[in-house]
């Protein structure tokens, strides 16, 4: 039946578009399967022009296993042009997308979104809002909680700090994907730190979003790899002290001791020793969220991102 609705809900969106006179269908993948490859068959078909922001270059659901390459040609031949969101990202898609011409490449930022929401006010006003405790140190771990997002290390590290601070909790947003929720629970009372664990897990509304980035005093991003982070620039836009992995996409970003930290990917020592060294240091904390804000605003603003957006249209038409 849902295969039925997927159809359906296809062939109206190229009816519609074909009505209003649209020549580009634009694309988000975050998997290469034959769904998606149905998509652009479709849209090729009925003469479109077919441009894909390519957010996960391989499969998270298959982290650490052999990928297959061949799948990526099909949505080659078809695609006219390709947005991602890192040099990192665009290094690893040319390893797939083989002699597809470098000028249908566009290095694109993923933007920011403070101009949707914003937080209710300052951290005290965003912890009641949310029901937060207001006097103690609070580190957040924010958004789909993937195997590849190394939630697990950030839980090490912590039981780590743990024995050296007090006052710290340690706050997880987000909804598990691919994972068993039981293996977050186990992890945490294998580690006794039930009493210190906020677990918020399930979707958070968009109207919540500013103001858990508000009410966290550190937000850590352990990603065993990522291609390009929506969180890590709504931590930036939201004025957040970042931690994160020295992966080579938060490397182009944090300059550490700047305006974020990196440490040592999985390496939970590394990254519960960086944790203790700012976490009460509220001077640091301010300068890495001022410098945090600016980086958003310098590099992730939306009237760059529109003007290199309409380039990359006005390359197919």
């Amino acid at each position: 039946i849902r295969g039925i609705r997927y159809l359906l809900s296809t062939i109206r969106t190229v009816y519609h578009a074909r009505k209003a006179g649209c020549v580009i269908a634009h694309f988000h993948l975050y998997h290469f399967s034959n769904r998606e490859f149905f998509n652009f068959l479709v849209f090729k078909f009925f003469g479109f022009k077919i441009v894909s922001t390519i957010h996960d270059v391989e499969d998270f659901q298959k982290f650490g296993k052999a990928i297959n390459p061949k799948k990526y040609l099909r949505f080659q031949k078809r695609t006219d042009a390709v947005i991602i969101h890192s040099e990192f990202a665009k290094k690893q898609i040319m390893d797939y997308y083989q002699g597809f011409p470098g000028e249908k490449f566009f290095l694109i930022p993923h933007g920011d979104s403070d101009f949707l929401y914003k937080p209710s006010g300052n951290k005290n006003e965003s912890r009641k809002k949310l029901n937060l405790p207001e006097s103690e140190k609070i580190i957040l771990f924010f958004g789909q909680i993937k195997k590849v997002k190394g939630l697990d290390v950030l839980l090490n590290a912590f039981s780590k700090v743990r024995l050296k601070l007090s006052g710290l909790k340690l706050l997880i947003v987000g909804s598990p994907w691919k994972l068993d929720e039981d293996e977050i629970h186990s992890l945490i009372q294998k580690n006794n730190m039930q009493q210190d664990c906020i677990m918020r897990i399930g979707y958070c509304p968009n109207a919540d979003v500013p103001d858990y980035f508000n009410a966290a005093d550190l937000v850590v991003l352990p990603y065993r790899k990522i291609y390009s982070s929506g969180v890590m620039i709504r931590a930036l836009d939201y004025r957040s002290a970042i931690i994160a992995s020295d992966q080579e996409t938060f490397r182009n970003i944090i300059e550490s001791g700047s305006n974020g930290i990196l440490f040592r990917n999985e390496d939970d020592n590394d990254l519960a020793e960086k944790i203790i060294s700012v976490i009460n240091d509220d001077q640091k904390l301010y300068q890495m969220k001022t410098e945090a804000k600016k980086t958003a605003d310098e590099k992730f603003g939306w009237k760059m991102i529109g003007n290199k957006m309409k380039e990359a249209y006005e390359s197919v038409e």
